[in-house]
């Protein structure tokens, strides 16, 4: 009857997940297209409403989450949360004039509370907020690509910068609305020993993807992604898109064949196990997703705007 009970709660868990990290896909698929909200909202309403739309959610959210803090009894760190956001959400509001791109604010606020639904669950241990910071910065240069290939849409730098402003303010709000938990320590890491190809396959993939999102300004400014993208990095792109997969087929089947790769479970604590994973495979999964959406622009030739 254990092992009966013990395989339910295994497969609740792995549905739980699958469905947080399907929200966070499907989140991040659709924020290009809000740019259509605004035209609809254009076309029925005066300019000077929809511009302050982005503002208006930021102050629902900040209302909300007072109140959430409130409940939670921790008024005291929310005001000083509210205070240095509002520092953050005025600073990008100078820089970009453009009311429109506001919306990156609350876009990338929610961004960040979808990401700790979905790694919170499972995860032991200190460093949660750097994981879910990194996480929604990633997220937010894949956004960048959709918008690049969006026939409405920009890549852009400064949108980068506002999207990881924006995580920072919703790791903040995260911080500020959780009460301190006893017994966080950094253990775990040193799990990482044992996961030195996977973590080689990722700094690969990340350093690539660094160079890609510099020459895809060379893409946007100069032409067609045949004549201005180098042949090496795609060849890169195509490595790692490789080498990636092999991992993760390794880890699924923890083959003898993969050793070296998906090493055995080696006696120690399961959470420490877990942790380690949350670090690997959700950036891992999100760097494949930057490599194969450039991979798929260049082979279509699609317009990078």
């Amino acid at each position: 009857m254990m092992s009966a009970d013990f395989a339910i709660h295994a497969y609740r868990t792995r549905l739980s997940g699958i469905i947080c990290w399907a929200a966070v896909a499907l989140y991040t698929a659709a924020l290009p297209y809000v740019i259509f909200v605004f035209q609809a909202a254009d076309r029925h309403f005066p300019s000077t409403i929809t511009a302050r739309i982005p503002l208006l959610i930021i102050v629902f959210l900040a209302v909300a989450y007072t109140i959430l803090c409130i409940k939670q009894k921790t008024a005291a760190r929310c005001f000083v949360i509210l205070g240095v956001s509002t520092f953050i959400v005025f600073g990008i509001m100078m820089v970009e004039p453009n009311c429109n791109k506001h919306i990156h604010i609350p876009e990338y606020i929610l961004m960040t509370w979808l990401l700790h639904w979905a790694l919170a669950a499972g995860y032991k241990g200190s460093g949660l907020f750097l994981l879910i910071f990194i996480c929604a910065v990633m997220l937010g240069f894949v956004d960048e690509l959709l918008q690049g290939i969006h026939p409405e849409r920009y890549y852009g730098w400064l949108d980068m910068i506002i999207n990881a402003a924006s995580a920072f303010i919703g790791i903040l709000m995260l911080m500020g609305a959780k009460r301190s938990e006893s017994g966080k320590e950094w253990s775990w890491a040193g799990r990482f020993r044992d996961y030195k190809a996977t973590l080689a396959v990722i700094l690969f993939g990340a350093g690539t993807a660094v160079l890609m999102g510099i020459r895809l300004f060379d893409v946007q400014l100069r032409g067609a992604f045949s004549t201005i993208y180098p042949r090496w990095l795609l060849i890169g792109n195509v490595v790692f898109l490789a080498s990636g997969a092999a991992v993760i087929i390794c880890h699924w089947h923890g083959s003898h064949v993969c050793a070296a790769i998906a090493p055995e479970t080696h006696p120690a604590p399961a959470d420490g196990l877990t942790t380690v994973r949350l670090w690997i495979f959700p950036p891992l999964a999100i760097l494949a997703a930057m490599h194969a959406l450039v991979l798929w622009a260049v082979v279509a030739d699609l317009n990078f705007r």
